[in-house]
């Protein structure tokens, strides 16, 4: 039986571009079974969509933002059934 797939959402607000925090996300991603994305936003803020089993997406969270914690001042998450539609992990511009 499949387990259910989950997608997060997350708005990473703070010091949290130019600082390498996408470039970290992904390195990070690379050590879990997820996929999805992260980019800059023009409000100087960082979206990220993850999708994958929820335990996994927990531990990643936890780890990008213990490793990033001096970056962020807020964190606003978004929780939702996965559609499933990315094969990896990527940057986009």
């Amino acid at each position: 039986m499949d387990s259910v797939v989950f997608n997060i959402k997350c708005y990473f607000s703070g010091h949290v571009q130019g600082v390498g925090f996408r470039h970290q996300a992904f390195s990070i991603a690379k050590g879990f079974e997820i996929t999805g994305f992260v980019k800059n936003l023009n409000d100087g803020r960082v979206e990220l969509l993850i999708e994958g089993d929820k335990s996994e997406i927990e531990s990643y969270l936890h780890l990008l933002e213990e490793e990033m914690d001096t970056f962020i001042t807020k964190v606003d998450k978004e929780v939702g059934e996965s559609s499933k539609r990315f094969k990896h992990f990527s940057i986009l511009a």
